[in-house]
């Protein structure tokens, strides 16, 4: 259970790119929006870099692009981190989707009076 000042720390960082250090190993890295009473973190645009156990050595990385919730008893340690990703899989998912946004956004502007092609 984490201690009030601890939390309070974390809050601070609501909306920055976090290094979280799981349990099993993992280490995950993405963007913290949200915090819960019991330390349970949600993250958006998130790296999931974890170890393969019958490669030592050599490591797995896991892109997801959608919310992640991580359970609190899970998470090891956090650290705020500065780094932006290069991995292609995660820059092309982010770049399809803000044109898929700006192509709603494009549709949604036209007026009724013109035909939708």
């Amino acid at each position: 259970m984490p201690t009030i000042s601890e939390r309070r720390n974390l809050l601070n960082f609501l909306g920055y790119r976090l290094s979280v250090e799981l349990d099993d190993g993992s280490t995950l890295i993405g963007r913290l929006v949200s915090l819960g009473p019991t330390s349970n973190l949600i993250l958006t645009d998130v790296e999931r870099v974890r170890p393969l156990k019958r490669r030592r050595g050599s490591s797995k990385t896991e892109c997801y692009n959608s919310v992640l919730f991580v359970r609190g008893s899970s998470v090891v340690s956090v650290h705020h981190t500065n780094n932006i990703t290069t991995d292609r899989s995660v820059v092309d998912t982010l770049t399809d989707r803000q044109m898929e946004t700006s192509k709603a956004i494009q549709l949604a502007s036209q007026s009724l009076n013109v035909p939708l092609r």
